[in-house]
């Protein structure tokens, strides 16, 4: 038996030694560096090739599954807890938020979207392009793409091994992209901070500091106590000595606040500290996608906060539901939402909302009489769009969501007198496309034009409420595997 060390600063070598001392039949073999699993496996096979009559790596698709639903369960409460932290220490602070004028929060009515099933939110999961999710950012995705195309290289053996090889190199390749583009971040963040500041004020700073101070006294007792003592008692590893391995990866989330521009350097740090290449590589990505702990712990925080600015009073009791924008939008952005907020109505046991996005931009402009165009980039030369009208500041809802072409959007508008208002992330898409169709219209203000959690909080004031367990993102386009699978029902039906 051959026993390789990559280069780990833990004990690994010290027992291959004294395994190699109490029976004669097991070497090792010990590397400067860590260079990687794959090279830790060829070194060892180069090695062992002229003396072995078999070579059997340990990989297996057991120990995938294994780790994969022990790390999702581990994610769920980690969240939880960041709920229930974020909720505890925004109510010992909330007495010295300064509260704005009453605001008339109007006659809104919102009739509550039927949640998927649970079928149809498995088939989502499911990408229908290989490399539309990457174009996209929709880890989810990615991530499941990533599981199988590794279950198939495993499950190919020798021939499987060519690809793996091929995927680590690329995977160099981008880790080296990455910390290069990551040398300039702190630039592109001063330059974000300046324009926010120019644009609103050096007030903003002072408004927001205390909420700030607040969400980050929540980070910290996050990290200190939450992971911290999930270091000490399931890896039994020190805590200083994890919290100092991690120092790099915690100073790029803190100077970038991107979990995908910190992945590259977590990872790194975690194989540093004697990881496993093939863990790290899969729980890291899957928890900057799902354990979203801190923007668990802001929305919690917010929420409260909000409430205090409206002069709402708000505590953990008196708290009565909780409202998220349950879509149109990204996969990826909405499992996040939906998944903090049921982190939060479980944790306070509370019903919860499910908010149309378009209906929660449209409260920006509820106050500007005319009418909204909503449009959210669905890409495939569409937008999810709704029109609501605006009189008076009360908001009458004219169409449903819907995923629609601009051309369409500009044939329904042809003719309208109204003053047209286009907002929302496709905003400038969409104006400029009824523009180049003959329809006029004005994009709304730069501060206006996107949705917020008090336009969400308004949409839910006369919603339907459900229950943590029922709250579902809405998508309003069909998956392609269920548009075939309706495709090939439809001709079976048919043949018959």
């Amino acid at each position: 038996m051959l026993l390789v060390d990559d280069g780990s600063k833990d004990k690994t070598w010290t027992l291959i030694e004294r395994f190699s001392a109490e029976n004669t039949f097991v070497s090792g073999l010990k590397l400067a560096h860590n260079r990687g699993h794959q090279n830790a496996l060829m070194a060892g096979l180069m090695t062992a090739k002229d003396k072995a009559d078999c070579v059997i790596s340990l990989k297996d698709l057991k120990r995938v599954g294994s780790v994969g639903v022990k790390t999702f369960i581990y994610y769920m409460i980690t969240t939880a807890l960041a709920v229930v932290i974020g909720l505890i220490l925004v109510n010992i602070f909330k007495g010295n938020f300064t509260p704005l004028p009453s605001a008339d929060l109007g006659a809104l009515e919102y009739e509550a979207k039927e949640a998927p099933s649970v079928m149809q939110v498995i088939v989502n999961i499911f990408p229908d392009n290989f490399f539309k999710p990457m174009v996209n950012s929709d880890m989810l995705p990615v991530i499941v793409i990533a599981i199988f195309l590794g279950a198939g290289v495993l499950a190919a053996g020798e021939q499987g091994q060519k690809i793996g090889d091929l995927i680590h190199c690329c995977e160099e390749v981008i880790m080296q992209i990455m910390m290069m583009i990551i040398k300039f971040t702190p630039i592109g963040v001063f330059c974000l901070m300046t324009n926010v500041v120019a644009v609103n004020g050096a007030d903003i700073i002072g408004k927001l500091a205390l909420i700030i101070g607040v969400a980050y006294l929540g980070y910290i007792v996050h990290v200190v106590v939450v992971y911290g003592l999930s270091v000490k008692f399931l890896s039994k590893m020190s805590p200083i000595k994890f919290f100092k391995g991690l120092a790099p990866a915690m100073i790029t989330a803190f100077t970038t606040t991107s979990s995908n521009a910190t992945l590259p350097v977590n990872i790194e740090c975690c194989n540093k500290m004697g990881a496993e290449p093939e863990i790290s590589s899969f729980v890291l990505p899957l928890g900057a996608t799902i354990n979203m702990d801190g923007t668990a712990i802001y929305q919690a925080v917010c929420a409260v906060f909000i409430a205090c600015c409206y002069g709402v009073e708000l505590t953990l009791g008196d708290m009565d539901a909780v409202a998220v924008a349950a879509g149109p939008g990204s996969f990826t952005g909405l499992r996040i939402g939906i998944a903090a907020v049921k982190g939060l109505a479980w944790a306070a046991d509370k019903p919860c909302f499910g908010v149309s996005t378009l209906e929660a931009m449209a409260q920006n402009l509820a106050h500007m009489d005319g009418l909204l165009v909503c449009a959210m980039d669905a890409r495939r030369n569409q937008v999810y769009n709704a029109l609501f009208e605006a009189k008076s500041g009360v908001l009458t809802r004219l169409t449903p969501d819907r995923a629609i072409a601009v051309a369409e959007l500009a044939e329904e508008l042809r003719g309208e007198t109204r003053r047209l208002l286009v907002l929302g992330d496709g905003g400038r898409l969409c104006r400029d496309g009824l523009a180049q169709l003959g329809v006029e219209s004005e994009l709304a203000p730069a501060q206006l034009l996107y949705q917020n959690a008090v336009g969400v909080g308004l949409a839910a004031e006369h919603g339907t409420p459900v229950s943590a367990q029922e709250l579902a993102p809405v998508y309003l386009r069909i998956s392609q595997a269920e548009r075939e699978r309706n495709a090939r029902l439809q001709q079976e039906a048919t043949q018959k």
